[in-house]
Protein backbone atom coordinates (compact mmCIF):
# COMPACT_ATOMS: atom_id res chain seq x y z
CA UNK A 1 0.00 0.00 0.00
CA UNK A 2 1.20 3.30 -0.98
CA UNK A 3 1.15 6.58 2.06
CA UNK A 4 -2.27 7.72 1.04
CA UNK A 5 -3.93 4.42 1.36
CA UNK A 6 -2.25 3.70 4.53
CA UNK A 7 -3.50 7.23 6.12
CA UNK A 8 -7.12 6.56 5.02
CA UNK A 9 -7.42 3.21 6.54
CA UNK A 10 -6.12 4.95 9.53
CA UNK A 11 -8.27 7.86 9.57
CA UNK A 12 -11.42 5.77 8.82
CA UNK A 13 -10.34 3.30 11.30
CA UNK A 14 -9.98 5.72 13.67
CA UNK A 15 -13.29 7.62 13.21
CA UNK A 16 -15.05 4.18 13.41
CA UNK A 17 -13.74 3.30 16.75
CA UNK A 18 -14.03 6.58 18.16
CA UNK A 19 -17.59 7.00 17.29
CA UNK A 20 -17.96 3.01 18.87
CA UNK A 21 -16.86 4.29 21.67
CA UNK A 22 -18.49 7.95 22.32
CA UNK A 23 -21.60 6.78 21.45
CA UNK A 24 -21.47 4.02 24.38
CA UNK A 25 -20.33 6.86 26.49
CA UNK A 26 -23.66 8.54 25.94
CA UNK A 27 -25.43 5.22 27.33
CA UNK A 28 -24.63 4.15 30.30
CA UNK A 29 -26.34 0.56 30.36
CA UNK A 30 -23.88 0.02 26.74
CA UNK A 31 -21.16 1.06 28.64
CA UNK A 32 -21.87 -1.04 31.52
CA UNK A 33 -22.28 -3.76 29.12
CA UNK A 34 -18.85 -3.24 27.17
CA UNK A 35 -17.03 -2.55 30.55
CA UNK A 36 -18.31 -6.56 31.60
CA UNK A 37 -18.21 -8.33 28.24
CA UNK A 38 -14.24 -6.74 28.30
CA UNK A 39 -13.61 -7.79 31.67
CA UNK A 40 -15.39 -11.77 30.69
CA UNK A 41 -13.09 -12.15 27.79
CA UNK A 42 -10.20 -10.54 29.01
CA UNK A 43 -10.07 -13.30 32.07
CA UNK A 44 -11.01 -15.72 29.37
CA UNK A 45 -7.67 -14.36 27.39
CA UNK A 46 -5.80 -14.88 30.49
CA UNK A 47 -6.56 -18.36 31.18
CA UNK A 48 -6.00 -19.50 27.32
CA UNK A 49 -2.78 -17.92 26.81
CA UNK A 50 -1.50 -18.57 30.57
CA UNK A 51 1.63 -20.29 29.15
CA UNK A 52 2.59 -16.51 27.55
CA UNK A 53 2.04 -15.45 30.55
CA UNK A 54 4.10 -17.52 32.57
CA UNK A 55 6.99 -17.88 30.44
CA UNK A 56 9.58 -14.56 31.54
CA UNK A 57 10.11 -14.63 27.61
CA UNK A 58 7.20 -13.61 26.60
CA UNK A 59 5.52 -12.49 29.58
CA UNK A 60 5.77 -8.83 28.65
CA UNK A 61 4.66 -9.12 25.06
CA UNK A 62 1.38 -11.53 26.43
CA UNK A 63 0.67 -8.86 29.07
CA UNK A 64 0.73 -5.79 26.36
CA UNK A 65 -1.48 -7.86 23.68
CA UNK A 66 -3.94 -8.40 26.36
CA UNK A 67 -4.01 -5.09 27.93
CA UNK A 68 -3.51 -3.08 25.30
CA UNK A 69 -5.76 -4.86 22.68
CA UNK A 70 -8.09 -6.22 25.00
CA UNK A 71 -8.13 -4.39 27.93
CA UNK A 72 -11.31 -2.68 29.27
CA UNK A 73 -9.59 0.41 29.96
CA UNK A 74 -10.58 3.51 28.71
CA UNK A 75 -8.77 4.37 25.61
CA UNK A 76 -10.68 7.56 24.63
CA UNK A 77 -7.57 9.58 25.50
CA UNK A 78 -5.29 7.41 23.03
CA UNK A 79 -7.44 8.15 20.35
CA UNK A 80 -8.06 11.99 20.98
CA UNK A 81 -3.80 11.66 20.67
CA UNK A 82 -3.99 9.87 17.54
CA UNK A 83 -6.38 12.37 15.95
CA UNK A 84 -3.97 14.66 16.51
CA UNK A 85 -0.80 13.13 15.50
CA UNK A 86 -1.82 11.88 12.17
CA UNK A 87 -1.34 15.03 10.60
CA UNK A 88 2.33 15.32 11.36
CA UNK A 89 3.01 11.01 11.29
CA UNK A 90 4.64 10.92 8.01
CA UNK A 91 7.08 13.79 9.10
CA UNK A 92 8.13 11.87 11.55
CA UNK A 93 7.99 8.19 10.93
CA UNK A 94 8.98 6.04 7.86
CA UNK A 95 6.19 4.05 6.09
CA UNK A 96 6.21 0.40 7.42
CA UNK A 97 6.03 2.32 10.53
CA UNK A 98 2.94 4.53 9.90
CA UNK A 99 1.11 1.08 8.36
CA UNK A 100 1.23 -0.93 11.63
CA UNK A 101 -0.14 2.19 13.37
CA UNK A 102 -2.79 1.64 10.91
CA UNK A 103 -3.10 -1.94 11.40
CA UNK A 104 -3.76 -1.38 15.28
CA UNK A 105 -6.30 0.80 14.47
CA UNK A 106 -8.10 -1.00 12.32
CA UNK A 107 -7.80 -4.01 14.41
CA UNK A 108 -9.13 -1.46 17.71
CA UNK A 109 -11.85 -0.10 15.46
CA UNK A 110 -13.48 -3.91 14.61
CA UNK A 111 -13.06 -5.19 17.82
CA UNK A 112 -14.86 -2.02 19.25
CA UNK A 113 -17.66 -2.83 16.36
CA UNK A 114 -17.98 -6.64 17.27
CA UNK A 115 -17.81 -6.19 21.14
CA UNK A 116 -20.36 -3.32 20.74
CA UNK A 117 -23.04 -6.00 18.51
CA UNK A 118 -22.15 -8.88 21.43
CA UNK A 119 -22.48 -6.32 24.30
CA UNK A 120 -26.08 -5.50 23.34
CA UNK A 121 -27.14 -8.97 22.67
CA UNK A 122 -25.92 -10.01 25.76
CA UNK A 123 -28.07 -9.48 29.68
CA UNK A 124 -26.71 -7.90 32.38
CA UNK A 125 -25.72 -10.48 34.27
CA UNK A 126 -24.73 -13.25 31.33
CA UNK A 127 -23.69 -16.49 32.21
CA UNK A 128 -20.99 -18.23 30.13
CA UNK A 129 -23.48 -20.32 27.96
CA UNK A 130 -25.22 -17.27 26.98
CA UNK A 131 -22.14 -15.76 26.05
CA UNK A 132 -21.48 -18.51 23.45
CA UNK A 133 -24.80 -18.84 22.04
CA UNK A 134 -25.29 -14.75 21.85
CA UNK A 135 -21.30 -15.12 20.61
CA UNK A 136 -22.42 -16.90 17.10
CA UNK A 137 -25.41 -14.78 16.97
CA UNK A 138 -23.96 -11.64 16.61
CA UNK A 139 -20.92 -11.34 14.73
CA UNK A 140 -20.34 -13.72 11.69
CA UNK A 141 -17.37 -16.70 11.71
CA UNK A 142 -15.73 -14.41 8.20
CA UNK A 143 -15.67 -11.28 10.85
CA UNK A 144 -13.82 -12.82 13.50
CA UNK A 145 -11.22 -14.47 11.08
CA UNK A 146 -10.96 -10.94 9.79
CA UNK A 147 -10.10 -10.06 13.75
CA UNK A 148 -7.54 -12.70 13.84
CA UNK A 149 -6.25 -11.91 10.96
CA UNK A 150 -5.54 -8.34 11.86
CA UNK A 151 -3.71 -9.67 15.00
CA UNK A 152 -1.45 -11.56 13.19
CA UNK A 153 -0.54 -8.68 10.32
CA UNK A 154 -0.52 -6.01 13.76
CA UNK A 155 1.90 -9.09 15.05
CA UNK A 156 3.99 -9.15 12.42
CA UNK A 157 4.23 -5.65 12.03
CA UNK A 158 5.73 -4.80 15.23
CA UNK A 159 7.73 -7.59 14.95
CA UNK A 160 9.64 -6.07 11.52
CA UNK A 161 10.11 -2.31 13.28
CA UNK A 162 12.21 -3.53 15.78
CA UNK A 163 14.85 -4.15 12.91
CA UNK A 164 14.19 -0.04 11.58
CA UNK A 165 17.17 1.97 12.34
CA UNK A 166 17.01 4.73 14.92
CA UNK A 167 13.49 3.68 15.73
CA UNK A 168 14.53 3.20 19.31
CA UNK A 169 16.14 6.24 19.75
CA UNK A 170 13.17 7.92 17.78
CA UNK A 171 10.46 6.84 20.20
CA UNK A 172 12.95 7.95 23.03
CA UNK A 173 13.14 11.46 22.11
CA UNK A 174 9.51 11.53 21.43
CA UNK A 175 8.48 11.25 25.16
CA UNK A 176 8.92 15.01 25.96
CA UNK A 177 7.18 16.37 22.99
CA UNK A 178 4.62 13.92 23.25
CA UNK A 179 4.40 15.36 26.48
CA UNK A 180 4.31 18.65 25.85
CA UNK A 181 1.42 18.22 23.07
CA UNK A 182 -0.51 16.09 25.44
CA UNK A 183 0.13 12.99 23.42
CA UNK A 184 1.51 10.81 26.34
CA UNK A 185 -1.03 8.26 25.83
CA UNK A 186 -0.43 7.05 22.36
CA UNK A 187 3.61 7.44 22.48
CA UNK A 188 3.33 5.48 25.49
CA UNK A 189 1.46 2.30 23.39
CA UNK A 190 3.96 2.85 20.63
CA UNK A 191 7.25 2.46 22.73
CA UNK A 192 5.87 -0.03 25.03
CA UNK A 193 4.25 -1.96 22.19
CA UNK A 194 8.28 -1.43 20.35
CA UNK A 195 10.16 -2.34 23.49
CA UNK A 196 7.79 -5.77 24.18
CA UNK A 197 8.73 -7.02 20.66
CA UNK A 198 11.82 -5.75 20.77
CA UNK A 199 12.69 -8.03 23.44
CA UNK A 200 10.71 -11.15 22.40
CA UNK A 201 13.54 -14.03 21.28
CA UNK A 202 10.95 -15.41 18.53
CA UNK A 203 8.26 -12.42 17.96
CA UNK A 204 6.46 -14.64 14.80
CA UNK A 205 6.22 -18.32 17.33
CA UNK A 206 4.40 -15.48 19.83
CA UNK A 207 2.18 -14.47 17.49
CA UNK A 208 1.69 -17.94 16.14
CA UNK A 209 0.79 -19.01 19.84
CA UNK A 210 -1.76 -16.31 20.12
CA UNK A 211 -3.76 -16.52 16.46
CA UNK A 212 -3.72 -20.43 16.24
CA UNK A 213 -5.05 -21.04 19.94
CA UNK A 214 -7.84 -17.85 19.32
CA UNK A 215 -8.99 -19.83 15.72
CA UNK A 216 -9.12 -23.20 17.74
CA UNK A 217 -11.25 -21.83 20.17
CA UNK A 218 -13.43 -20.11 17.23
CA UNK A 219 -13.60 -23.18 15.67
CA UNK A 220 -14.68 -24.84 19.06
CA UNK A 221 -17.90 -22.67 19.32
CA UNK A 222 -18.97 -22.66 15.53
CA UNK A 223 -19.05 -26.43 15.89
CA UNK A 224 -20.64 -26.49 18.93
CA UNK A 225 -17.95 -28.75 20.78
CA UNK A 226 -18.66 -29.20 24.32
CA UNK A 227 -16.40 -26.48 26.93
CA UNK A 228 -15.03 -24.63 23.74
CA UNK A 229 -13.83 -21.66 25.62
CA UNK A 230 -11.10 -24.49 26.81
CA UNK A 231 -8.42 -25.70 24.83
CA UNK A 232 -6.54 -29.20 25.18
CA UNK A 233 -3.08 -29.88 24.55
CA UNK A 234 -3.97 -31.02 21.33
CA UNK A 235 -6.73 -28.04 20.24
CA UNK A 236 -3.98 -26.01 18.60
CA UNK A 237 0.12 -26.52 17.37
CA UNK A 238 1.75 -23.63 19.80
CA UNK A 239 5.67 -24.07 20.22
CA UNK A 240 7.15 -25.32 23.49
CA UNK A 241 6.97 -22.66 26.42
CA UNK A 242 7.83 -22.76 30.06
CA UNK A 243 6.20 -25.66 32.55
CA UNK A 244 2.72 -24.49 33.85
CA UNK A 245 4.73 -24.18 37.11
CA UNK A 246 6.79 -20.86 36.17
CA UNK A 247 5.09 -18.50 37.71
CA UNK A 248 5.90 -14.84 37.46
CA UNK A 249 4.34 -12.22 39.54
CA UNK A 250 6.63 -9.61 38.99
CA UNK A 251 8.33 -9.69 35.32
CA UNK A 252 10.56 -6.76 36.86
CA UNK A 253 12.30 -8.38 39.80
CA UNK A 254 13.16 -11.78 37.62
CA UNK A 255 16.43 -11.88 37.16
CA UNK A 256 16.11 -14.05 33.70
CA UNK A 257 13.98 -11.74 32.35
CA UNK A 258 16.46 -8.61 33.55
CA UNK A 259 19.04 -10.76 31.96
CA UNK A 260 17.02 -11.18 28.64
CA UNK A 261 17.06 -7.70 28.70
CA UNK A 262 20.40 -6.33 29.08
CA UNK A 263 21.22 -8.94 26.32
CA UNK A 264 18.29 -6.99 23.75
CA UNK A 265 19.99 -3.81 25.23
CA UNK A 266 23.42 -4.57 23.85
CA UNK A 267 22.39 -5.40 20.59
CA UNK A 268 19.77 -2.32 19.92
CA UNK A 269 20.22 -0.08 17.07
CA UNK A 270 22.62 2.01 18.97
CA UNK A 271 25.99 0.13 17.95
CA UNK A 272 28.50 2.08 20.58
CA UNK A 273 31.25 3.26 17.66
CA UNK A 274 31.88 6.78 18.50
CA UNK A 275 31.25 7.58 14.89
CA UNK A 276 27.80 6.07 15.25
CA UNK A 277 26.82 7.83 18.58
CA UNK A 278 27.48 11.06 16.94
CA UNK A 279 25.45 10.36 14.15
CA UNK A 280 22.81 9.18 16.72
CA UNK A 281 23.10 12.41 18.42
CA UNK A 282 22.70 14.27 15.72
CA UNK A 283 19.12 12.82 14.34
CA UNK A 284 18.16 12.59 17.69
CA UNK A 285 18.60 16.51 17.78
CA UNK A 286 17.18 16.89 14.15
CA UNK A 287 14.41 14.83 15.65
CA UNK A 288 13.13 16.53 18.33
CA UNK A 289 13.53 20.15 17.26
CA UNK A 290 11.17 18.67 14.65
CA UNK A 291 8.75 17.00 16.86
CA UNK A 292 9.04 19.73 19.41
CA UNK A 293 8.30 22.45 16.40
CA UNK A 294 4.84 20.16 15.11
CA UNK A 295 3.94 19.50 18.20
CA UNK A 296 3.86 22.93 19.57
CA UNK A 297 1.83 24.48 16.25
CA UNK A 298 -1.34 21.88 16.93
CA UNK A 299 -1.55 22.63 20.64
Amino acid sequence: MNKDEILNILNKSLKSAMTSRQNAMTSPSLLLAKKRLKEFQLSRLRQTHQDLLNDYTTAKAAQFFLNEVYGSHDLNQRDKDLERFVPMITTIFPLNTIETIAKAAQLDALTEKLDTALALALSPNFSEQEYKEKYLIASSRQERLLQLDLVQELGVSLASLVHIPFLASTLKVMRLPAKMANMSALHEFLETGFNTFKSLPDPEGFIRSITSKERAILENLHTNRDDPLTLHSSSSSTATHAPSSIIITDIKNDPRAAQLENNRNNTSDTHNTPHTIRENDEVNATLADKITSISRAIK
